[in-house]
């Protein structure tokens, strides 16, 4: 049985990935399907390499996550993102945008089998950059975009989102750790608080609120005792 880490995606921002030849760039931000909660891939920004591009890594490639030098490693190599589909950060990633992207790491997998000289290294199968499609979603979601989502009672914030808690190796979203604010307890303010991911009850990032099935009182009665 794998052993399960939680991750902050703050703290995953900024950590260097590597592919099996050379260091692909940067962590900044995460994407995830908002029906199964399940890390669809990584946003990275390229290096010297390939310099100022953003390229999506699938977490299903990741054969390596290190906390202490803060570097993830992936089974692929960098050719196979090098002309993989312009990403423009200000549209969403739609479900046929992701089917472009799977179609060029297929395409990039095959010339690797064609390319391969020694038949012990030629390739049997799709490299795990390649997920396959479980279900129809508008769009994925992006962490960067759930912080600072705010809970309210009446139109009175009573929490902010300051994290999302990633589940690891099953890469997916199970917590979001929010921020206390006028809950009306003392003592609670400014305390964080892990709220399970499957509370969600919608997402409005227009208006910068997010719904879930928790209350203000809830949180302020856990958020005492866990201080007593």
């Amino acid at each position: 049985m794998s052993h399960i880490k939680n991750y902050r995606f703050t703290d995953l921002l900024h950590y260097h990935c590597h592919a099996v030849d050379g260091e692909l760039g940067k962590v900044e931000d995460i994407l995830y399907d908002p029906h199964t909660r399940k890390v669809r891939y990584l946003l990275l920004r390229t290096g010297s390499w390939h310099f100022g591009h953003d390229i999506l890594v699938d977490p299903a490639s990741i054969v390596a996550l290190d906390g202490l030098t803060n570097l993830i490693e992936v089974n692929c190599p960098r050719s196979h993102y090098r002309n993989s589909p312009e990403i423009d950060r200000a549209l969403p990633f739609s479900r046929h945008y992701e089917e472009q992207y799977q179609a060029h790491f297929a395409q990039a997998s095959r010339r690797a089998n064609l390319d391969t000289q020694e038949p012990d290294q030629l390739l049997t199968e799709t490299p795990a950059s390649v997920s396959e499609f479980t279900h129809d979603y508008p769009q994925l979601t992006r962490c960067e975009h759930i912080l600072g989502l705010k809970l309210s009672d009446n139109e009175v914030c009573f929490a902010q989102v300051a994290d999302l808690i990633l589940e690891e190796p099953a890469w997916q979203i199970s917590n979001l750790e929010v921020e206390l604010k006028n809950t009306g307890t003392s003592g609670t303010e400014g305390r964080r608080h892990w709220i399970p991911a499957n509370k969600v009850i919608n997402v409005n990032l227009s208006d910068r609120k997010i719904s879930m099935d928790v209350t203000r009182q809830q949180l302020s009665e856990d958020s005492a005792k866990l201080a007593t």
